[in-house]
């Protein structure tokens, strides 16, 4: 789910015939957004856009409340790495023989 500006170009484009917007009048459940400020983009924007899934943790508990929350990456790659991290911030260590 994301908003498209440009929504009847893209439907024009791939030959769609027609096409509908959703904005946020109609959601049983109301988004909440909240923007975090996570330093600057310096000389090297790939490495900060790296950086940036270290961050995300601690935005998750402080904002989610232990809630659900969705977390919007740009490709099937950023997503994994980000999954990674998250995995490592949320499940604790275990060894392998702690199960004997």
């Amino acid at each position: 789910s994301a908003t498209l500006p440009n929504l009847g170009q893209l439907a024009s484009f791939v030959e769609s015939g027609e096409a509908y917007v959703f904005d946020d009048s109609y959601r049983p459940v109301p988004l909440s957004i909240f923007v975090q400020a996570c330093g600057h983009i310096g000389k090297n924007r790939y490495l900060f856009d790296k950086s940036l899934d270290q961050h995300v943790p601690s935005i998750l508990k402080r904002f989610s409340s232990g809630r659900p929350a969705i977390v919007f990456c740009h490709s099937k790659k950023e997503t994994e790495a980000l999954a990674t991290e998250l995995s490592r911030s949320y499940i604790a260590p275990t060894k392998l023989n702690d199960s004997a």
